[in-house]
């Protein structure tokens, strides 16, 4: 929200909602259902903001398969398989090693 927020102020704004990719099907249940729950309370007001922006049609919420979500590159530890595929999608490509490096 930030990033679309500056791309506005630069001139680069899409005026298109921004979407957020989720493999988590309890969180997207909860940014989109409004009922308060014991386990949901520790979750703090700034949070809701996400939840709000949703019904507004600032963000749109899509459901995506885990083995498809490229962010877990950044947060999980990955098979080799599928490390590659999500660098690749990023553009990313593995660099030799230089002459008298240790592998």
């Amino acid at each position: 929200m930030a990033l679309t927020r500056y791309l506005d102020e630069i001139g680069f704004g899409e005026n298109q909602p921004t979407t957020i990719h989720c493999d988590n099907v309890s969180v997207e249940s909860l940014a989109k259902n409004p009922v308060m729950h014991q386990q949901t309370k520790h979750i703090e007001v700034r949070e809701h903001i996400i939840r709000e922006k949703i019904q507004s049609g600032d963000i749109i919420l899509h459901h995506c398969n885990t083995k498809e979500n490229v962010a877990d590159l950044f947060t999980k530890a990955l098979g080799k398989e599928l490390f590659i595929k999500h660098r690749s999608s990023l553009g990313m490509m593995e660099l030799p090693l230089r002459e008298g490096s240790h592998e």
